[in-house]
């Protein structure tokens, strides 16, 4: 936003990080049930294109957190997105430690396995 911004803007960009927030707040509740969930998998892309700035609130997210499940999941929508984004190496870095320490959580093996079937993702 520069100096001359209209009101309206300010208001757009407000918006816009609200219905990013409400997205992630979504994802987060699909999440809680610890499953596999290819088809929010499937659909990051589309997200990261419909909430600029997606990652950054994810990862915001993710460093305010309290360790446990919802920084797991956070970090795992973290490195999908960053895949959609076409940052696969920060994607496998992120993912591949949780798979080390929550291997047997369906949702981690999910997501792992969605990183390395789909890598232009």
């Amino acid at each position: 936003m520069t100096p001359h911004s209209s009101p309206a803007l300010a208001h757009a960009q407000g918006f816009a990080l609200a219905r990013a927030e409400a997205a992630i707040d979504l994802m987060l509740d699909i999440l809680s049930d610890g499953c596999d969930h290819p088809e929010l998998w499937a659909d990051m892309a589309e997200l990261s294109f419909l909430y600029p700035g997606l990652r950054e609130r994810i990862a915001g997210r993710y460093y305010a957190a309290a360790p446990g499940l919802c920084a797991t999941r956070l970090l795992i929508l973290h490195a999908l997105c960053a895949a959609a984004e076409g940052d696969l190496a920060i994607a496998r870095a992120e993912i591949e430690p949780l798979a080390l320490c929550h291997g047997q959580q369906a949702l981690v093996q999910g997501a792992r396995a969605w990183l390395h079937r789909h890598p232009g993702h």
